[in-house]
């Protein structure tokens, strides 16, 4: 019991933190990037990303990246990544709600998507607009919370459309 509590009350500071940042921070760099730290954080993530596309539907770029104490910036490595070497995380995001891939549990076209962020599990959830995914976050290798998709889905679109206001 207290253990849920505890968890409630994690979900709860994070969710009121997003939204803060999403409401009160005039700079929309900076709310995204503390949208991106919390998310890491309550994670328990490596690091965090928004992916959007480039503009020509033909890539996906990151366009913010958040990473944690003892990581380094990985961000240059995802630049420019075709939708075809994407196209089995898209075709998983076709389903309703996020994702959850881990190495242990993963299937050949899964362990495709893990090599491409070069990592051993990840949480994903898309965004767009009129139906059509113009973008992505991504939570690299996450810790805690990995059955918790209400925190990760609170950022998509609408978060991530109020920080770039």
């Amino acid at each position: 019991m207290n253990e849920q509590r505890n968890k409630m009350s994690v979900r709860e500071k994070t969710v009121k933190d997003i939204m803060n940042n999403c409401l009160f921070i005039q700079n929309g760099e900076q709310a995204i990037n503390n949208i991106l730290s919390e998310l890491g954080k309550y994670y328990y993530g490596d690091r965090s990303y928004v992916f959007e596309t480039d503009g020509t539907e033909t890539h996906f770029t990151y366009t913010w990246e958040w990473y944690g104490e003892g990581e380094i910036s990985k961000g240059e490595n995802r630049r420019n990544l075709p939708v075809d070497e994407l196209e089995p995380l898209l075709d998983l995001f076709k389903e309703p709600g996020e994702i959850y891939i881990s190495y242990s549990n993963a299937n050949k076209e899964e362990k495709k998507i893990l090599e491409i962020f070069e990592c051993s599990s990840l949480l994903a959830a898309p965004f767009g607009v009129d139906e059509k995914i113009t973008g992505f976050v991504l939570v690299v290798n996450p810790k805690l919370h990995t059955d918790d998709f209400l925190t990760l889905s609170l950022i998509q679109r609408d978060s991530i459309n109020a920080g770039k206001q």
